[in-house]
């Protein structure tokens, strides 16, 4: 590949990537201070709801959808840039869910 092409690439994907930051850094602060509580099981229970809502999105996004019958409509997916732009979904899914613990 063409260095310029593999540079505008590595932009593109750091532009999608920055949006991660703060709801990561959310994500982070949210689940050590229920730790820090004790509440081990619901912030155990979010977090591997999240890992197969990750796996699944990432998947999706990035792979994107077989059609299900022959010759049926099919999506082709965002390729790489879908991987950034399912990271911060699941941030914003695991953020969620450990804000509904904090608020309970």
């Amino acid at each position: 590949t063409d260095p310029a092409c593999l540079c505008r690439l590595a932009g593109s994907f750091a532009r999608w990537s920055v949006l991660s930051a703060w709801p990561l850094a959310f994500v982070a602060c949210a689940r050590a201070h229920l730790l820090a509580q004790g509440v081990v099981t619901q912030v155990l229970i979010t977090t591997c709801g999240s890992v197969f809502f990750s796996v699944a999105l990432h998947a999706t996004l990035v792979f994107g959808i077989a059609p299900i019958t022959p010759g049926g409509a099919g999506w082709s997916g965002l390729g790489f840039l879908g991987a950034p732009i399912a990271t911060f979904c699941t941030a914003l899914v695991d953020l969620a869910g450990l804000a509904a613990i904090l608020v309970s």
